[in-house]
């Protein structure tokens, strides 16, 4: 059984605009690359982020988990990863399930 509260949605906007394209992932997963993430290429397209309360998401600015990489709470949201010198800089993510 999935627990819902394991997933990240990402957006290709700032603030969660829900008008432009986002997604929601599901964990435990990896994702090696973002390229073909529910048939778009989201690599290097994130600019904003929610994380479910029982995921981890760890992102990384390259492919296949190589590159600076930044961790994601629990329950964390961030409206603008350009504060976190992030925006549209990732391509490959790991979510998790617990803290």
């Amino acid at each position: 059984m999935v627990d819902k509260n394991y997933w990240t949605e990402v957006f290709d906007d700032t603030r969660y605009d829900a008008y432009d394209p986002h997604v929601k992932g599901e964990g435990p997963k990896e994702y090696a690359s973002l390229k073909n993430l529910t048939g778009r290429d989201w690599n290097n397209d994130i600019q904003s982020v929610i994380m479910g309360s029982g995921a981890t998401v760890l992102a990384y600015k390259d492919k296949h988990f190589k590159g600076t990489g930044i961790a994601f709470a629990p329950g964390q949201r961030n409206p603008d990863l350009s504060q976190l010198n992030l925006s549209n800089h990732i391509e490959s993510m790991k979510i998790t399930c617990g803290k």
